[in-house]
């Protein structure tokens, strides 16, 4: 972050003299970093203000940026997303039990009932009562299901893509390998072992 002369708010860092967007103007007002708050209950908007950014700790800041980053790929995987991530993963494997597509999903059953009966009464999937296990279904795309998951599968293509944009080839290798490192160190440290 270059502080006071690039504007952090989106990926296009615009001067704070001259910002493009909305939410650039109004940073460059304020000074403060919006950080919407992921509690339904609370509507409200909590905000890191650049003074406070600036001051902070290297680990601080990384840990601030990873919880924003990460606020963005659960407002980009909700709703229609579910949706298409079903799609797109029937897509692949053909036929599956509700069973197992809830436990590769990571969702509760709940859910995946809820969801898979809307998708169902719009004919993108068919459930039959599953012929190996009578406590679950099968599931599998319908024809209309079929051409809504390829297009599902090159929206979510298209996303990734351009979610990650801004680094060149290099820049997402070393990106990778960090958070590669991160992620097993921070399992054996942090999970709590079955």
């Amino acid at each position: 972050m270059q502080d006071e002369k690039v504007c952090p708010i989106c990926k296009n860092h615009c001067s704070l003299t001259k910002p493009k967007c909305g939410r650039g103007k109004k940073y460059a007002e304020t000074m403060e970093l919006p950080i919407k708050s992921n509690d339904k209950d609370k509507k409200s908007e909590h905000i890191y203000k650049l003074e406070d950014y600036q001051k902070s700790n290297i680990d601080e800041k990384i840990l601030m940026n990873l919880r924003d980053t990460g606020y963005i790929i659960r407002n980009l995987s909700r709703g229609i997303v579910s949706q298409k991530k079903i799609l797109t993963l029937l897509n692949e494997v053909g036929k599956i039990t509700q069973k197992k597509l809830t436990k590769k999903l990571g969702v509760k059953s709940a859910f995946s009932s809820e969801i898979l009966s809307k998708m169902e009464d719009s004919g993108l999937i068919k459930c039959t009562d599953s012929k190996k296990d009578e406590r679950t279904m099968d599931i599998k795309l319908t024809k209309e299901g079929k051409m809504e998951a390829v297009l599902a599968g090159a929206q979510m293509e298209d996303l990734h893509g351009e979610m990650f944009s801004c680094l060149d080839t290099t820049e997402k290798e070393q990106f990778l390998s960090i958070l590669e490192k991160l992620n097993l160190d921070w399992d054996s440290r942090y999970l709590v072992k079955k």
